[in-house]
């Protein structure tokens, strides 16, 4: 499995969030969501990363960073 870098996700509320410093996970598999928006549902591309503690997010590809 490769590590990857992000600085969004979107959680189970369908909501996309930044973070203060880059989080590091390991890269499962790209998907398919979308997000919320005040004119409907925006689908985008994410990367489902598990993270060291088990959690699964999905991560913005934008600025995400494959590490090896």
């Amino acid at each position: 499995m490769s590590t990857v870098t992000f600085t969004s996700y979107i959680d189970a509320n369908i909501t996309m969030h930044d973070v203060p410093m880059p989080v590091t996970g390991q890269f499962i598999q790209w998907a398919n969501s979308y997000i919320e928006d005040k004119e409907g549902k925006i689908p985008v591309t994410v990367a489902l990363v598990r993270m060291d503690d088990g959690t699964l997010l999905l991560a913005n590809p934008l600025g995400m960073v494959f590490n090896n």
